[in-house]
């Protein structure tokens, strides 16, 4: 059950992380959310959200290369996150 505890602890995390970064791209704040992704891809390597966060970052900047490449490692980590796709 600890396992299955510390998934769900993770996923809730990831989801607050989806949410504030959306807050703030709404803002304009990009600093802010670099530095959050930067802390998540850190923490959860092996998670989608992060490289998924930080494609639609660059997007929005502009660097549509860039964006691409981090949205196919959010799928390559995860092809059932459908964000991703």
């Amino acid at each position: 059950m600890k396992g299955q505890t510390n998934i769900s602890d993770n996923r809730k995390e990831l989801t607050t992380l989806c949410w504030k970064i959306r807050e703030l791209m709404e803002q304009s704040e990009y600093r802010p959310c670099e530095e959050l992704i930067e802390d998540a891809m850190a923490t959860h390597p092996h998670a989608p959200e992060p490289h998924n966060l930080l494609g639609l970052l660059l997007e929005m900047q502009g660097d549509h290369l860039t964006a691409m490449k981090h949205f196919r490692a959010a799928y390559a980590l995860d092809p059932a996150y459908s964000p991703a796709r």
